[in-house]
Formats: structure tokens, C-alpha cells, sequence
């Protein structure tokens, strides 16, 4: 998802891409003070 990275392959996870940016702003919508993302990417 990081555009240097993924180069030209980056349109196959663009609805990926679009969704983070929702989120993103409902999240400053929301003006939460602490978010918790939880992933099995996660160490």
C-alpha cells in the first residue's frame, strides 16, 4: 500500500486503499482520543 513500494501493483489494492481513507476520516470525525487497531499483521 506504500505507492514506492508496491509501484504499479498499487492499483490492485486501491479499494484497500480507499476504505484506510474512510476510516480515516470517521476517525477524525469521530474526534476519538485513542484508537486501537488490532491485527494478526501485528508483532
Amino acid at each position: 500500500m506504500v505507492p514506492e513500494v508496491g509501484r504499479s501493483a498499487i492499483a490492485e489494492v486501491r479499494s484497500s486503499i480507499d476504505a484506510m481513507a474512510q476510516f480515516a476520516q470517521r476517525v477524525i470525525s469521530s474526534k476519538a482520543e485513542t484508537v486501537v487497531i488490532i491485527s494478526p499483521h501485528a508483532p
